[in-house]
């Protein structure tokens, strides 16, 4: 029994480790040896994006329609069996009324430099010296009617008419214009108005050949 006591003490102070610990750390290797590796998790999916929209589609609005040649008026110039000096009273006669067409030209309707539609037309009486127009069916409401000369030189005071002409009843002669060509621009109250029919017509014109000072 001593001889086995001795035998232990000398194998415990060779190794320093008792039997039973040395066994357990033992153990505890095999078991981290035989532990499966941890599987390997997966990487997170990127979160889904929402779609970009596509960007609004931009209208394009057409440039508006600029007068065309079909917008003017031209008379031709009067025959010399149409140039009466005299009334049969001995009166200076300076004119004569002649009629214009029935029917209103077409793409009379553009801009001004404002970008406000306005419905422009010429009317020449060729040769003439000065002339008048005459409206029939002139009810423009809170719109205005202007006459211009064509030749800017001979700009005065800007004559302007509105509502159903100065008389109420739709029919007016505008100022006297001076030269043979007048341009008539008319101004809806309701600026999307750019389109149609003016709402009046210009059905004649008083073609002067002489000054009217001269008729007195």
């Amino acid at each position: 029994m001593r001889v086995l006591l001795i035998g232990w003490l000398l194998l415990f102070a060779c190794d320093g480790t008792p039997p039973q610990t040395q066994t357990t750390a033992l153990d505890q290797t095999q078991e981290q040896e035989a532990a499966p590796d941890p599987e390997p998790q997966p990487e997170p999916e990127p979160p889904l994006e929402a779609p970009t929209p596509p960007p609004p589609e931009k209208k394009t609005v057409p440039p508006p329609k600029a007068a065309a040649a079909s917008s003017n008026i031209v008379l031709a110039p009067l025959a010399e069996s149409d140039r009466v000096d005299y009334e049969p009273n001995g009166r200076r006669r300076i004119g004569v009324h002649r009629e214009l067409p029935a029917t209103a030209p077409e793409a009379a309707w553009t801009t001004d430099a404002n970008g406000a539609p306005v419905w422009r037309v010429t009317v020449q009486a060729t040769g003439a010296v000065a002339l008048r127009l005459h409206f029939t069916g002139f009810h423009v409401g809170a719109g205005r009617v202007t006459v211009l000369e064509a030749d800017s030189a001979k700009r005065g005071q800007t004559r302007s008419y509105s509502g159903d002409g100065p008389a109420g009843d739709g029919e007016l002669w505008s100022d006297i214009v001076d030269g043979d060509t007048a341009i008539v621009e008319y101004y809806p109250a309701d600026s999307s108005v750019k389109s149609g029919d003016a709402p009046f017509r210009i059905d004649k014109v008083s073609h002067m050949w002489a000054s009217p000072l001269e008729a007195f």
